[in-house]
């Protein structure tokens, strides 16, 4: 008979592959095996097979349907393999059971959240306000859903100004959609600045002095300019308390600013970004994570560009970097939230939001070109380039 122990070691131990198919034999012998059909949920789970995981933790839940753990872990699973509707059933059934896992409560409130059902996904949050693990995040979320009922709130009269950068190099067709997705905010007191690069397309500076607005200036370069450099352009020029970068070929939802001010405002927040959806030709979808640290920055770019910021960590920071194209490209927006989370930023991403709506160019990305060095290269030049500010760097 097989022993699952070896199995549970290499779950722990970060080999998935060998976790299921020590359970897939133990299942062999016993079908229907708890414990197998458990690891075996888990190690797919972590293997990205969500089917294998959903099936197996369907037997699971079938066989133990007064186990909110179980119940939990199959609405899991479900939300994993894309079932939201199927997950949530799941995690009301599981919530229901005496003993409900934290987990269930704040997972079904994800859904809900997700689903722009904010005070179902309140109540949800508030029963595991007190948890030791989830309650702080759980906490932020209520809040959030306090504030952003059906339907969302009218801004505070003494709301602060937000600055909305906009660099426009040879972008000129796109760019007044990016203004206006910023004046069409629900959030009000918003100023743009437009910053036209230096364009060599012989049309993108005309549409930018076309651009007619009271809360638009319009600044102009001399001769062709790098992104960051026109970033730091916009911002010294900009008066608000807090500033979004958007690139002129994308657009904000119309409650980006709103939301990313009141996580600013009266939850403390320096860096407020959200995931991003593709339009124009591309249905992508990003996310970030929830609360990244500086470790992870050093692993991969956490933000969006459009991330709201306060302007004083624009300034302490010393602003966008363009780095030397000769040997190949780095990320300098990437470079600019690892030196900002460095300098102690404290940074959330609304995970259930996709209020960065990214231009698809045909497939075209800038992250994806092939000129940008590859990522470990890029990562030792930005430690370089912040060793003044890293531990140990």
């Amino acid at each position: 008979m097989t022993d699952l122990r070896p199995a549970v070691e290499a779950l722990n131990a970060g080999t998935p592959q060998t976790a299921a198919a020590i359970a897939r034999s133990v299942l062999a012998g016993r079908p229907g095996d708890p414990a197998a059909l458990q690891v075996l949920g888990a190690a797919s789970l972590a293997l990205g097979d969500t089917a294998s995981a959903v099936d197996a933790l369907s037997a699971l839940a079938a066989a133990r349907p007064a186990d909110p753990v179980a119940g939990c872990n199959l609405g899991l699973a479900l939300r994993a393999h894309g079932d939201d509707a199927g997950a949530e059933k799941v995690l009301e059934r599981a919530t229901a059971l005496p003993g409900a896992r934290a987990e269930a409560w704040f997972e079904l409130g994800m859904l809900r959240l997700a689903a722009g059902r904010p005070a179902a996904a309140r109540a949800c949050f508030d029963a595991v306000k007190d948890h030791p693990r989830l309650g702080a995040e759980a906490a932020e979320n209520a809040a959030h859903c306090r504030r952003f009922g059906d339907p969302l709130p009218s801004p505070a009269a003494a709301a602060p100004l937000v600055s909305v950068v906009i660099p426009c190099f040879n972008h000129g067709a796109f760019v007044e959609e990016a203004v206006n997705s910023a004046l069409e905010q629900g959030y009000r007191n918003v100023e743009v600045v437009v910053v036209e690069g230096g364009s060599t397309d012989g049309t993108s500076a005309e549409a930018v002095r076309r651009l007619s607005h009271s809360r638009v200036r319009t600044l102009f370069r001399t001769a062709p300019t790098p992104a960051g450099d026109n970033r730091n352009h916009g911002i010294a020029a900009a008066r608000g308390k807090y500033v979004c970068c958007l690139d002129a070929d994308d657009r904000l939802a119309p409650d980006c600013l709103e939301k990313a001010v009141f996580w600013l405002e009266e939850l403390g927040y320096d860096i407020v970004g959200f995931g991003a959806q593709e339009f124009g030709g591309g249905a992508r979808r990003r996310n970030f994570k929830r609360n990244p640290t500086t470790a992870d920055l050093l692993a991969a770019n956490e933000f969006v560009i459009s991330a709201v910021h306060r302007r004083t960590l624009w300034q302490r920071s010393g602003g966008f970097v363009d780095f030397d194209r000769s040997a190949g490209l780095v990320h300098e927006d990437w470079n600019y939230w690892l030196r900002l989370m460095a300098l102690g930023a404290r940074a959330a991403n609304l995970t259930w939001e996709r209020l960065a709506l990214v231009r698809n160019h045909e497939g075209a990305r800038q992250s994806l070109d092939p000129a940008h060095l590859p990522k470990a290269e890029q990562i030792a030049i930005m430690r370089a380039a912040n060793r003044d500010v890293l531990p140990g760097a």
